[in-house]
């Protein structure tokens, strides 16, 4: 493979280093259905601080790539590097970088903990509204409403405790 000139660029840190881009391949989101680039860097430096500063720029979440007049949003899959014998300031290091393009119509930073927190808060938004409709329209009271999530609760909060930790339902909440 040809040597590229390749440009890290992170946050607070850009780093140009020279490598080769490795396993190219075009894949289609499941998701959204665009097309996104996903390869490997390869590349020695023998450097320290050039090495911290690329560890420091692949430390974050999305982070922009440019080689050959391309220049793409990526997530770092997977990153690694290795040397010969102790460090010292001109010690070669070898790093292979997974790279998969950031698709532009997904949330950058997302997580699948902030995905749950975010539907938590829809539904308590919901049941809320649901609560006042319904004291608003006296078809039940404040009281009859806080006695029967208070009941509800109660007989599920322990058995949806234990699916939300293990993934996994006892069979005291299970539908027969």
């Amino acid at each position: 493979m040809d040597t590229n000139q390749i440009t890290l660029i992170g946050q607070t840190h850009t780093q140009l280093i020279n490598g080769t881009i490795e396993d190219f391949k075009e894949i289609v989101s499941e998701i959204t259905g665009n097309k996104l680039k996903k390869f490997e860097i390869a590349t020695t430096i023998t450097n320290k601080e050039t090495k911290d500063k690329i560890k420091t720029i692949l430390s974050e979440k999305v982070i922009k790539i440019k080689f050959n007049e391309t220049e793409i949003k990526a997530k770092i899959e997977n990153h690694s590097y290795s040397y010969s014998g102790t460090e010292q300031e001109n010690t070669e290091y070898t790093f292979r970088i997974k790279i998969d393009e950031q698709d532009p119509d997904l949330p950058p930073k997302w997580t699948q903990q902030e995905g749950t927190i975010l539907q938590v808060l829809e539904n308590y938004a919901a049941i809320k509204a649901i609560k006042e409709l319904l004291i608003e329209k006296e078809i039940i009271t404040k009281e009859e409403f806080t006695k029967k999530y208070v009941d509800i609760g109660l007989k599920y909060a322990k058995d949806k405790a234990y699916f939300i930790t293990y993934g996994y339902e006892k069979s005291s909440t299970k539908k027969e």
